[in-house]
């Protein structure tokens, strides 16, 4: 067996990195640096006791979450998610709302093998800003939500560092751009940056084209929120990733699809 080093040129989510410690590897990071010693994968001392005494939590994912935070705050109401992920190389959505003007309140309940909690949002007032390359790893799925949150922002939204979104289950450039259209937005992509112009309603220009992507799915959920008549097409692609999600976001909101 051979010792593995990486270095990462800009900090990815680790959740691989935390399991793999949970089960006793010999891994140390430290900054961008990840060093992993060979040896076997068995429950450490320190963890072993944490196994025999409980179960392992498997918290909620925060990009389920995400179009939940996103529409609480389109609907200007308050909401509180519980048992929800919150590990830090994930929270680039929370941060970059948060800068736009969202009042988002964390509450971390357990820290280890992964940190999770409550998530509380608060009625807010979103202004637009500049979202840095750096900013999009922590929150690439969300991309799509983003420019969303951007399209009802006060302002011109610019967001930087987005090349990978040609690669998801969709062209996320393009399939992100034809949401905001149907919306009758403003916005344009050039060099790596999509460009959006915020505007106080949305219009339903034209029905949703969701491209297959369960992503572009839940960001029309939020938006037909906001957007009577708005139609959906093909909105069962969120099976993907979340099936119960129509149930559940009905059960918390009035959508239309």
């Amino acid at each position: 067996m051979t010792k593995v080093k990486i270095k990462e040129k800009i900090p990815t989510r680790d959740h691989t990195e935390r399991m793999l410690v949970l089960l006793g590897a010999r891994l140390i990071k430290q900054g961008p640096r990840i060093k992993l010693e060979p040896g076997p994968l068995t429950a450490s001392v320190a963890t072993k006791k944490l196994c025999n005494t409980r179960p392992l939590t498997v918290p909620g994912d925060i990009s389920s979450a995400a179009p939940f935070i996103a529409a609480a705050l389109f609907s200007g109401r308050a909401l509180k998610i519980n048992s929800c992920g919150l590990n830090p190389t994930r929270l680039g959505f929370i941060t970059a709302l948060r800068k736009m003007g969202a009042v988002l309140n964390l509450k971390v309940v357990e820290a280890f093998p992964e940190p999770y909690g409550e998530i509380e949002i608060l009625p807010s007032v979103l202004k637009a800003r500049a979202v840095r390359a750096a900013e999009m790893p922590a929150m690439i799925d969300e991309a799509p939500l983003l420019a969303l949150m951007a399209a009802r922002a006060r302002g011109i939204t610019v967001i930087s560092g987005i090349e990978s979104l040609r690669a998801k289950e969709s062209d996320r450039i393009e399939s992100a751009l034809a949401l905001l259209a149907s919306l009758g937005v403003k916005a344009s992509y050039k060099d790596g940056s999509m460009k959006i112009t915020g505007r106080p309603v949305f219009s339903a220009v034209k029905p949703v084209e969701t491209f297959g992507d369960h992503r572009i799915a839940m960001a029309a959920a939020v938006a037909s929120l906001v957007c009577p008549g708005l139609k959906i097409k093909n909105p069962g692609c969120v099976n993907k990733s979340y099936p119960g999600f129509w149930k559940d976001f009905r059960k918390v909101f009035t959508a239309t699809c």
